[in-house]
């Protein structure tokens, strides 16, 4: 197994970690054409998408990379025909959701940190994060934006208590996404998470 990861400009040392600590090796680049090597894409966290991708106005100006975000989706088609794993994480989950063409909504208002926002999360029984967890979870929020309308071919796989989307899984195809960054939720829930879905 060999992943791709877009390098966005943020700090990733995180996730590159995870997957070290897994043995799963991966290629950090901007050059799309790598993908020829690698067997599975994992779009990481990021800033926030620029709405007009999901037919809504701009309404802020910040934190906005519309050169990513198109490299974004287009990774993800690349991978969608050709059958291969995408998890999606926070950024990466709304990615994917607009890919297949669902909205998101700005919750600016409601702008979290992992610091403070610790919170539960409710997993379907058949969730693929049941299968590796509990049904429910505490887990991190970082996010000023989320899912909104859910695309359908998504299901969705968990909420918080007030509703958020926090987990959802392609019905068909071996895509995965969380709002949650596992990728700091210390080792052994890291590796577990990453481990389900890239080495099983």
């Amino acid at each position: 197994m060999k992943v791709f990861i877009y390098d966005n400009g943020f700090n990733l040392s995180n996730y590159l970690i995870a997957l070290n600590n897994i043995g799963v090796n991966y290629v950090l680049s901007k050059n799309t054409s790598l993908i020829t090597t690698c067997n599975a894409l994992l779009l990481t966290g990021g800033g926030n998408i620029i709405p007009y991708l999901y037919d809504k106005p701009v309404l802020r100006t910040c934190d906005y990379d519309a050169h990513t975000d198109v490299a974004e989706l287009y990774l993800i088609k690349q991978f969608v025909m050709r059958k291969q794993p995408i998890i999606g994480i926070c950024k990466g989950m709304q990615a994917i959701n607009v890919y297949f063409k669902g909205t998101l909504t700005n919750v600016e208002n409601h702008f979290f940190s992992e610091k403070s926002a610790r919170h539960y999360i409710i997993n379907s029984s058949d969730s693929f994060l049941t299968k590796t967890f509990n049904r429910v979870i505490e887990v991190n929020s970082c996010h000023v934006e989320q899912l909104e309308k859910v695309a359908k071919c998504l299901k969705v796989e968990a909420v918080s208590e007030d509703g958020t989307v926090e987990a959802i899984k392609h019905k068909t195809l071996p895509i995965y996404g969380v709002q949650f960054h596992p990728e700091r939720m210390g080792v052994y829930f890291s590796n577990k998470f990453f481990e389900s879905l890239l080495k099983n």
